[in-house]
């Protein structure tokens, strides 16, 4: 029987090549499906989170729960699977990439998104179709313009650039420590830490002050959020590492759509054309 490739060591090399294509392509499928069902899961944060800011929970204490459930979510897993990944010490240059990216992506980033969605429901209401019978130019000027949507996609817009710039230094930060689940739960863990500092030091006290929420409530959605969030993290972390930032960062329109469609079937929220 003749040999298809000259010799054997010509079919083993194409064989090589052929399960090297496969695992590319089997990698591809799980970047690709992951994104997307970490831009849902991030989705499912926001409907959960509004929930409980409409009954006047106080944004800052929210991401000083969920961030420190990220933390001892994603801790063991680092620890199991990412400890030989550790730098053996820790450059100064390190801790302050480390620093700005909790700063901008944990405290101030979900800061401003959960100011955000306590002024307005899921998506940017700026988009909203105004409605009714018969048309008003005053009403739908009134409509747009309003201050608090006007105010609350300030605050989105300061969001979404802070997660961007914290993104593309997470993506630079990954090319010398290579390892994003331990990335995520430093991260979550300053980010926790310094949410508790600005806490601390404007005056407010952790404890039960919302009347329409009990305190177990808070914390059982605060650490379901950062269970979220920490697998979300982890999993956008990894796929930096492996794609870049531009890849991750073009899912996130999926996220939008999710909480449109979530929010009509959990919260009753109308869909629109506008939205």
């Amino acid at each position: 029987m003749p040999v298809l490739y000259g010799d054997d060591g010509g079919l083993m090399m194409m064989m090589g090549v052929r399960k090297e294509v496969r695992k590319l392509v089997g990698e591809e499928v799980v970047i690709v499906g992951g994104l997307m069902a970490t831009q849902m899961g991030y989705a499912g944060y926001s409907v959960m989170m509004s929930y409980v800011l409409a009954l006047g929970v106080d944004p800052l204490s929210l991401v000083i729960f969920s961030s420190f459930s990220s933390f001892f979510f994603t801790a063991p897993l680092a620890l199991r699977f990412e400890r030989s990944l550790w730098p053996r010490k820790l450059s100064l240059k390190l801790i302050i990439q480390l620093v700005l990216i909790s700063f901008g992506g944990i405290t101030l980033f979900q800061c401003l998104f959960l100011k955000e969605l306590s002024l307005r429901a899921i998506t940017m209401s700026v988009m909203h179709s105004v409605s009714g019978e018969e048309p008003n130019l005053s009403v739908a000027l009134d409509a747009i313009f309003d201050k608090q949507k006007i105010v609350g996609s300030s605050y989105l817009l300061a969001a979404v650039f802070t997660l961007s710039s914290a993104v593309v230094l997470q993506a630079a930060t990954l090319g010398h420590f290579q390892a994003p689940i331990s990335l995520s739960a430093i991260i979550s863990l300053l980010g926790a830490v310094m949410a508790l500092c600005a806490q601390l030091f404007g005056g407010h006290m952790l404890e039960n002050i919302w009347p329409l929420v009990s305190f177990e409530m808070v914390i059982g959605v605060s650490f379901l959020g950062g269970i979220i969030n920490g697998a979300c993290a982890s999993f956008n972390a990894w796929a930096i590492k492996k794609r870049g930032p531009v890849l991750v960062s073009m899912f996130n329109p999926i996220s939008t759509v999710s909480s449109v469609i979530l929010s009509f079937i959990t919260l009753g929220e109308t869909i629109s054309l506008g939205r």
